[in-house]
């Protein structure tokens, strides 16, 4: 009597020898969920989202290895998480190109009221009277000379279709460093400045 031995499962086609067992793991599409979830991390974690995320789909051909949904759901969140950091930095990068030209303004409003060139000053602030100006030039001179300002911050807003600027930074004297802030706002090509502190 002849018996019949089946062919392995690799032999059945599209995979109906595995009847029953259970599908092996798939590092790359659950490695790709997770680093999509995270996406903290600017561009890296999105991008190697996405990457996992194709190698675990490719790996899903094979009948025998399961995960491709969490692929799918890991390569979706990498390609957001990679949209919404390009965003953002398209975003902080027309802040900054704003900012520069604000930036030279508040620098040499604080130079010229710390060495007490009112006009000057005047000339480059909106609402700020002379009488102001020569108080916070006392204040200033109380730190010494001014050796140096820096901007390491910024916030642009409009307001009523104007722009205005918010500039943080340190302005370093003879006697130590103090927080500087600048509001400045767009008047024409050029920016006033509409308030500052040192302190």
């Amino acid at each position: 009597m002849s018996q019949f031995t089946p062919p392995p499962p690799s032999q059945y086609p599209g995979g109906y020898g595995n009847t029953g067992g259970a599908q092996r793991g798939n590092g790359p599409a659950i490695a790709s969920l997770v680093l999509g979830i995270l996406g903290c991390v600017p561009f890296i974690t999105g991008l190697l989202a996405v990457l996992f995320g194709i190698i675990g789909l490719r790996k899903t051909r094979d009948p025998y290895v399961g995960g491709k949904g969490l692929a799918i759901a890991g390569l979706i969140l990498g390609i957001l998480s990679l949209l919404g950091w390009a965003g953002t930095s398209a975003l902080f990068g027309y802040g900054y190109l704003q900012s520069k030209p604000a930036g030279v303004v508040a620098k040499q409003f604080v130079q010229d009221v710390s060495s007490g060139n009112i006009n000057a000053a005047a000339a480059n602030s909106a609402g700020i009277s002379a009488a102001q100006l020569q108080a916070d030039n006392q204040q200033l001179a109380a730190y010494g000379a001014l050796q140096s300002v820096s901007f390491i911050s910024f916030n642009v807003t409009s307001i009523n279709g104007q722009t205005v600027m918010h500039l943080g930074g340190i302005a370093t004297f003879a006697n130590g460093s103090k927080a500087c802030n600048v509001d400045l706002v767009k008047t024409g090509d050029t920016y006033k400045v509409t308030a500052f502190k040192v302190q």
